[in-house]
This record gives C-alpha cells, sequence and structure tokens, in this order.
C-alpha cells in the first residue's frame, strides 16, 4: 500500500517481507456516511501508519450515489470498499467490515470513527500492547481533541451501570515509565479500538439493537465478564472531532441515545440500581441533558423544540419497550 504520495515516511529498517511475517494482520473498519471529507482524512491517516500488515475496509453506510462515486475515484485501489443500500447503524455496519475482516484473516480489528486520525505510530503502539497483553481483547489510545491536541478527551475511563453512562478519564500521567505501558481501564471510547479477532469470536461482534450509542460499551462488559480485559495505551494517540456525523439536536442522537440507556439500563443493571436511575433521570440527568443539548444548538425554534420533545419520548418508549 503505498503511501509517498501522501507525504509519509516509510520503514526501511528492514525488508517489508520480513515485517509482514512477523506483524499480526490488522483490519481497519470505517464506516461512512455521507461523510466524504472526514472520511477522507481519515482515511490518509492510516495509509500512514507505520504498521506493516494493515489492511483498510470502507464501509459506506448508505450514503448517498455521488458520496459513493467520490470514494471510488479517491481510493479504490488502496482500500477495500463495500456499500450497504441503507444505513443500517454504526453497530450493525461495524458487524459488516468485522465480518469482512475476517474474511480477510484479521488477527485484530482496528475500529475507527471516520470523523478520527490516527497517528503514524498509533497501530503500531496498540498491537504492540495487545502482543504483550495477551489476556486483553481491546486496546484503545488516547483521543485527543482534533482541533486542540493538547486536550484529552477520553484516556480510558469507567461505566456507571446505575446511570447507564460511561465516564472517561481526561488525565494521564506524564511519567515515562507509565507513559510506554499499557494501563488496564474499565471502558474504552469507541472512537477508536483495536479489537482481538479471538475475543469477537467468543463474545460475539456488537449488537445491533443499539443503532448507534453505547455499541462498545455493551461490547466491552460483555468481554469483561467472560474474563477478557480492556487496555488503554498512552502513548497510542488519535485526533477526534466531536460528534461529526450527528449534531447535539439531531434525531438519531436525541432518540438514539435515550432509547439506549435504557437498553443498557435493563440489560445489566440490578432491580435497585434501576429505582436508583429512575429518580436520578427525572431530577437531574433528563433537564441536565435538556438544558446542555439547547446550550449547544444555541438556537432552536418553537418547531424545534416540539420536534426535540418528540423525539426524547419516542426513545424513552423505545428504550422501554425494546426486548
Amino acid at each position: 500500500m503505498g503511501t509517498t504520495s501522501l507525504g509519509c515516511e516509510s520503514e526501511a529498517q528492514q525488508p517489508l517481507s520480513d515485517r509482514l511475517k512477523k506483524s499480526p494482520t490488522v483490519v481497519a473498519v470505517i464506516l461512512n456516511w455521507n461523510g466524504f471529507g472526514d472520511t477522507s482524512n481519515c482515511i490518509r491517516s492510516l495509509l500512514c501508519s507505520s504498521y506493516p500488515n494493515l489492511e483498510i475496509v470502507i464501509v459506506d453506510n448508505g450514503s448517498s450515489k455521488d458520496e459513493w462515486e467520490k470514494l471510488i475515484r479517491a481510493f479504490g485501489n488502496r482500500v477495500r470498499l463495500f456499500r450497504l443500500e441503507s444505513n443500517s447503524g454504526f453497530a450493525a455496519g461495524s458487524n459488516f467490515g468485522i465480518e469482512r475482516a475476517r474474511d480477510i484473516g484479521a488477527d485484530y480489528v482496528f475500529l475507527m470513527n471516520n470523523d478520527a486520525e490516527a497517528k503514524a505510530d498509533c497501530l503500531s503502539l496498540l498491537v504492540s500492547a495487545a502482543e504483550t497483553h495477551r489476556g486483553g481483547g481491546v486496546f484503545g489510545p488516547v483521543i485527543y481533541d482534533y482541533n486542540d491536541r493538547g486536550r484529552i478527551q477520553t484516556a480510558g475511563g469507567v461505566v456507571s451501570v446505575w446511570r447507564s453512562m460511561s465516564f472517561g478519564d481526561r488525565k494521564i500521567s506524564l511519567d515515562k515509565a507509565e507513559m510506554d505501558s499499557a494501563c488496564r481501564t474499565g471502558w474504552l471510547s469507541g472512537t477508536a479500538i483495536l479489537v482481538r479477532m479471538s475475543m469477537l469470536q467468543q463474545v460475539g461482534s456488537f449488537d445491533p439493537i443499539y443503532f448507534a450509542y453505547l455499541e462498545e460499551t455493551d461490547l466491552e462488559i460483555r468481554a469483561m465478564r467472560l474474563g477478557w480485559s480492556l487496555y488503554c495505551v498512552p502513548n497510542a494517540a488519535v485526533y477526534h472531532k466531536c460528534a461529526s456525523s450527528t449534531d447535539a439536536l439531531s434525531r438519531i442522537r436525541v432518540n438514539g441515545m435515550t432509547r439506549n440507556r435504557l437498553i443498557f439500563l435493563k440489560r445489566y443493571a440490578t432491580s435497585s440500581q434501576i429505582l436508583a436511575f429512575s429518580a436520578y433521570y427525572a431530577v437531574w440527568g433528563l433537564p441536565f441533558g435538556v438544558a446542555i443539548s439547547v446550550l449547544k444548538a444555541r438556537t432552536l425554534s418553537f418547531s424545534g423544540l416540539i420536534a426535540f420533545a418528540r423525539d426524547l419520548v419516542e426513545g424513552l418508549a423505545g428504550g422501554v419497550l425494546a426486548n
């Protein structure tokens, strides 16, 4: 896979054939949904990767015909392109990509949002950590803000089951010894994760019931319950633009996040935790979430407020009724 036209530095320490023999096969899976600009930058960052045994699979998740044709013209000879007829959601679209990775013979799948870009050494560092920590099923880089590259979005984190939320750590130690070693964690952002294929064979892939949001949290909970560990790799970096595919008040975001939190809660919480969530959500979670969403949107018409309320109610109903 050539990268010289992108201005990338190539590894020349040893012949490529030797490096391929020693390196596990990684297949990167990227979903595109009418986001050619972001997806192009994401692909280019992977084409610049220093990791020698990498295949790139792009799954177009029901974008316009023009979008699909642009992808073919720009990258058709450098990546593997697949098109789905409709937007099947992040979970199902990623599962399609995982199956293509399995067909290729992947040892690891690198799942990355299309509005993110990886540093050239990111995959090499993640694979090195995965080969060292054989009990680890999922490995994640530190996720930095795309526009403020010194600001951390997440560096691992924890899951609060009773609040049906994940909380990302925003600090990492500056101690070099810790920066050079992987750290166990309780949650990794689905923005970018390296997943061991043998873990997926045991645990299963994403549950498509989630469509989008919380699908990686559900997968990670299932993995940990079967004895797999999650690791954050502090010296591996990905830069992420927040919510490029969905704005703060889009129907997918409001409806989907509300619905999925209830699905997650019913699946993993105890009865007492469900009661605690109900009180928390009514008194704090719902009012605070509405206020933050409106502030992020800055301006909202009356019709927009009605649509927001409708999507919220539909999300609550969908979560309660989902099996």
